[in-house]
């Protein structure tokens, strides 16, 4: 196929020809796509026009590549002589900033109708590439010579051309963060994997960044390492804030109706209390029963079953961050740097690594603000029907809070299922204090609808409670 090598089929002249090509392309997969069923793709499977792209960007750019190694001669790099391997890695860094050029110019800007960042894939894999002979050149440099650190220069000025363009082509898209919370679906990975598929590319990411760094042999520093974990840090920082940006928990909570506060023993309300509670049961005769009161189901609504999978997905990297500071921590430095040295007694002593401590705090802030929005969604919006708007309605005798427990049941199994081990604990005591919050503010607040007297006072006691039982 003509785009999956769009380097070598469409020239600076004819990239108007791929520009007709590429929506045809992407519409015949889509018809094609869609006759294959879910259970053929597997779970968490999608075949989107950005996904095509991406596809086409990634196995170009390795073609062009790999034709440019082998008619520069540069493919036998690492079989030459040290001096020779030098001057082909020096000669193939400048190929490569042009090839980014030329990708950047002529083919971008075609590409970033169905790709936000189609520049930037495309800057990352010719990266990748060049890192991949570069680490093979390092393998077999026994000496630090002048020729090598020359090498090293060069790669690093390429490193920083290709990461300015990605950095450019990230500033083009109107709003990154905006973006990137349109495009975030916060569906699981897998049934097995219940955390974003972004996620675990973003470590596998790091995973791989830590890993590669440690294989170049050449004397690492305290100062490098420190680097590497600050940079990565940023980056987990930045992922975090996205999983935390949501409305606050307070968006859920009902409109509170004018306090009233009067005798509510006087004749009057008893009678205006009867009236009112004939007046309920006729509307509810009228609706009639429903098989859910006696088989009821969870009421977890789609939206906050993604906020479960961003808790999720938070713990996941919580989990994934120790791996990473161990990895860092047993890093052989040959290099110790003098002023980081009282740090690094303090981080051998400490109970655990501390590379990572910024994200692990801002971790646990996020955890916790997505927890609370979760809950009071879970029981002022998605249980609001059995809840807030049902319990103590009309009178307290006839609106116990039985039916309002059957459902919290069911949503807290529903949790069960879908929140990882290890964050299910916090999670069932924030739907307790939302719960007792909700319970409260029914008694606290009453309104029209609800009157209370003192001779409901251990109905309601009894039904608080039941409500402590479930937790």
């Amino acid at each position: 196929m003509r785009l999956l090598d769009y380097h070598e089929s469409f020239r600076k002249g004819t990239v108007g020809l791929m520009e007709n090509l590429l929506p045809f392309s992407l519409s015949v997969a889509k018809i094609l796509n869609e006759g294959i069923s879910n259970f053929e793709r597997g779970d968490g499977v999608e075949d989107s026009a950005g996904s095509r792209v991406d596809y086409f960007i990634k196995s170009s750019v390795r073609n062009a590549f790999s034709k440019m190694l082998e008619i520069g001669g540069n493919d036998k790099i690492v079989e030459a002589e040290d001096e020779e391997a030098s001057e082909g890695l020096l000669r193939l860094a400048k190929e490569t900033k042009e090839l980014a050029t030329k990708e950047k110019e002529n083919f971008s800007p075609v590409l970033n109708r169905w790709h936000p960042i189609a520049a930037g894939v495309a800057e990352m894999t010719l990266h990748n590439c060049y890192g991949t002979v570069l680490k093979e050149y390092l393998t077999g440099v026994s000496t630090l010579s002048n020729k090598v650190i020359g090498v090293l220069r060069r790669a690093g000025r390429l490193d920083k051309v290709l990461i300015q363009m990605v950095a450019e082509n990230s500033v083009d898209c109107e709003d990154g963060e905006r973006r990137a919370k349109e495009t975030e679906t916060w569906n699981p990975k897998s049934k097995t994997e219940p955390n974003t598929q972004s996620s675990v590319e973003m470590l596998k990411l790091a995973e791989e960044v830590v890993g590669d760094f440690f294989e170049i042999p050449i004397g690492i520093s305290d100062d490098l390492v420190q680097e590497l974990a600050d940079g990565l840090e940023s980056l987990f920082q930045d992922y975090i804030s996205l999983v935390s940006l949501c409305r606050s928990k307070q968006s859920y909570i009902p409109t509170l109706p004018p306090l009233i506060r009067c005798n509510k023993d006087s004749r009057f309300l008893k009678l205006w209390r009867k009236a009112s509670h004939c007046r309920v049961r006729t509307e509810e005769s009228h609706k009639g029963g429903s098989a859910d009161d006696h088989h009821p189901r969870p009421s977890t609504s789609h939206g906050t079953q993604r906020f479960y999978i961003r808790l999720n997905t938070l713990h996941h990297i919580l989990s994934e961050l120790h791996f990473l500071d161990k990895s860092l921590s047993q890093c052989p430095c040959q290099n110790p740097s003098p002023h980081n040295r009282y740090s690094n007694s303090r981080k051998h002593l400490s109970a655990s690594p501390s590379y990572f401590d910024l994200a692990r705090s801002s971790i646990q802030a996020a955890s916790q603000h997505v927890l609370e929005v979760a809950t009071f969604r879970l029981i002022f919006l998605d249980s609001n029907i059995a809840f807030y708007n049902s319990l103590y309605v009309g009178d307290v005798t006839n609106a116990r809070i039985y039916p309002a427990l059957r459902n919290l049941k069911q949503n807290l199994t529903f949790l069960a299922a879908i929140v990882i081990d290890r964050a299910q604990p916090l999670a069932v005591k924030e739907v307790m204090k939302a719960s007792f919050e909700a319970f409260l503010m029914i008694l606290l607040v009453e309104g029209s609808a609800r009157i209370f007297l003192k001779l409901d006072h251990e109905m309601i006691s009894e039904d608080f409670e039941s409500l402590k039982r479930v937790f």
